[in-house]
């Protein structure tokens, strides 16, 4: 578990749902607020081939997959287009 500040107090996020990688050249690679909720888990969007949830695909503005909190949304999305992917192929 990694220990995280949000909103000025410190939040326990699960490892496997976090990652951050600060000495990253490009960190943070999008504007956020909170540098410390910034995960790094998703670097490459796992959304991005898929219709995300930004309609527009203005992927340079988009924080989502980089908010720790919003790891299960986006692996349930996924689980989603897998086993839809899984069905035309059987």
């Amino acid at each position: 578990m990694k220990l995280s500040k949000k909103d000025g107090k410190k939040v326990v996020i699960q490892g496997h749902k976090f990652y951050q990688n600060d000495k990253c050249e490009f960190f943070p690679c999008h504007k956020e607020s909170n540098i410390f909720n910034f995960s790094c888990l998703f670097c490459f969007c796992p959304l991005y081939p898929l219709d995300c949830w930004d309609k527009d695909k203005k992927c340079e503005e988009c924080v989502y997959p980089h908010i720790a909190s919003n790891y299960e949304p986006i692996v349930a999305k996924l689980t989603v287009e897998h086993l839809k992917r899984c069905k035309r192929t059987t």
